[in-house]
């Protein structure tokens, strides 16, 4: 295996193989359904959704750019993608296609939260905003609430809290990743 990216206590640096070019890392990685062609997205002062063949060594197409983007998820046809993100602070929704169509906007503003939507198998895409989980209909112009209550109980008993060392080289047992990144 080899390195991608470094990042510091300070945050993220150049990527030192050139999987793609650009600034910033390439996180949240997801194959389409045959196979054939990988999503990611390029985090940076404008984060792109990317998509590239697989077997191809060629340019990435970038398909669409927010502020901020969360993890992608495709369609299970594989003929487009879902990402929610933000876009002068407001949330949104977005629908991209591989081939290279523009990307539509399918629900703009409030609070949508950048998690990876949920494509039930009607075609329905599951996304959270405004504190709700809504889900919205292939053909629906609004998303519908699904009602839901939690009870949340925290135990707030105080602990000793780790301290980090980000700067030393000492090699240390990984205890897990939480999220895959190119």
């Amino acid at each position: 295996p080899r390195q991608l990216t470094v990042a510091d206590e300070t945050g993220y640096e150049v990527p030192l193989t050139p999987y793609f070019r650009g600034f910033g890392n390439a996180v949240y990685p997801t194959l389409s359904p045959d196979g054939t062609k990988l999503a990611f997205v390029v985090d940076g002062p404008m984060d792109a959704l990317v998509i590239r063949d697989v077997a191809a060594r060629g340019d990435l197409a970038i398909t669409y750019t927010a502020d901020t983007l969360g993890a992608p998820v495709w369609a299970p046809d594989g003929a487009s993608l879902y990402v929610a993100g933000l876009t002068g602070g407001k949330g949104l929704l977005a629908q991209a296609f591989p081939d290279g169509s523009d990307a539509k906007i399918l629900v703009k503003g409030g609070d949508v939260f950048p998690f990876r939507p949920s494509v039930l198998a009607d075609g329905s895409v599951l996304y959270t905003a405004d504190g709700k989980v809504n889900v919205l209909a292939p053909a629906a112009e609004t998303p519908t609430s699904i009602p839901f209550t939690a009870k949340v109980t925290l135990d707030r008993t105080p602990y000793k809290r780790r301290t980090y060392d980000l700067k030393s080289t000492a090699p240390t047992t990984a205890l897990g990743i939480i999220d895959p990144t190119l």
